[in-house]
């Protein structure tokens, strides 16, 4: 979590199906390190059961209330082993328990930052990928605008409101995050696109000549999962042990090795199996959407499997102008937040 802010009247909450994203400050810097008052921990919101209700909690998450059941919620939230439960964000999903804890709980991180117990916000942004928007952004304004029940540090819960609710398409946050350092992004003679891929598919959304082109925007399986799923299988295959959860991969490609019994593999190796695959992914992507075709002029990669797809995308697009955002998990979130403040 970054640096302290006072209270926001706007909160951003993306809701991916790896991780859930929210962005609550921002200060504006003039060497361009902006400072921003955010979180970011895995989408899982495990239900507490018995004497767990009462216990004491001393890992980095909070207890959220819904609907009279209980759910841990935040960056310590896996403790409880749920390791690679995520959650889908689809039109069934997004009226489930567990999917408004995570609102609730970025919603908790957010008062716990500032400092304050204040009850309602001017506008909470949401967002939908964009294979789901348009069928389900009515109702997520109507999921978005309840009243939340949230704790406060001190554990005591309290009721909190939206006054407003705004949903975008998830990537549609990464071009407001994106335009904000580089204004010619919204000129006219401008045709963006930005190619989202999160942990399980890859988004895409237009922006021809300043106007959104929803219809031209969609998206597939191709996510962060399609890649630890070839590097699961490989690994399976050169051990001749089961595949690990794509849990410990992650943390195994971050650290540069990973270990499984008393053997420690070195991750290296893999890079080859995640490029392949990435390539695969890129090379879908263009079978559905052509760039040359609708003029485009610039891509901008965002989504927290974006390093993984950079250099796939350049050498198969080197004609075009790719802007790999910098914390690409958080862009989408960000440029909600961005847009809230707007309003």
């Amino acid at each position: 979590m970054s640096s302290s802010f006072p209270f926001s009247s706007c909160l951003a909450v993306d809701v991916g199906f790896g991780n859930t994203k929210a962005v609550w400050g921002h200060k504006p810097s003039i060497d361009g390190d902006d400072m921003w008052s955010e979180i970011c921990f895995r989408s899982v919101a495990p239900k507490i059961w018995g004497a767990e209700q009462s216990g004491l909690n001393t890992a980095d998450r909070v207890k959220i209330n819904v609907a009279g059941q209980q759910f841990w919620v935040g960056p310590g939230a896996h403790v409880t082993g749920v390791e690679d439960g995520v959650i889908e964000q689809s039109g069934k999903n997004i009226e489930t328990s567990e999917y408004q804890a995570l609102i609730a709980g970025a919603w908790a991180y957010m008062i716990a930052n500032s400092g304050t117990d204040q009850r309602s916000i001017d506008t909470l942004v949401l967002g939908l990928p964009v294979s789901g928007f348009k069928a389900n952004r009515e109702r997520l304004i109507q999921i978005g605008g309840k009243v939340f029940t949230v704790p406060l540090p001190n554990r005591t819960d309290i009721s909190v409101v939206a006054k407003k609710v705004e949903v975008y398409p998830q990537p549609y946050g990464a071009f407001i995050t994106a335009s904000t350092s580089n204004s010619s992004l919204t000129s006219s003679d401008r045709s963006v696109l930005v190619l989202d891929p999160g942990y399980s598919t890859m988004d895409w959304f237009l922006i021809e000549n300043g106007q959104i082109r929803l219809e031209q925007c969609d998206s597939f399986e191709g996510g962060m999962s399609t890649l630890l799923a070839a590097v699961a299988t490989r690994i399976s295959q050169d051990t001749g042990n089961g595949s690990p959860s794509f849990g410990l991969i992650e943390a195994g490609l971050r650290r540069g090795n990973m270990v499984i019994g008393r053997n420690r593999i070195d991750m290296g190796p893999y890079n080859a199996v995640i490029r392949q695959q990435a390539d695969a992914v890129i090379r879908e992507f263009l079978r559905r959407f052509e760039p040359a075709r609708f003029g485009v002029t610039d891509i901008v990669l965002a989504g927290g499997a974006a390093p993984y797809f950079e250099q796939s995308l350049r050498t198969m697009l080197p004609a075009y102008k790719i802007h790999c955002m910098q914390n690409s998990v958080m862009s989408n979130a960000r440029g909600f937040y961005l847009a809230g403040i707007d309003k």
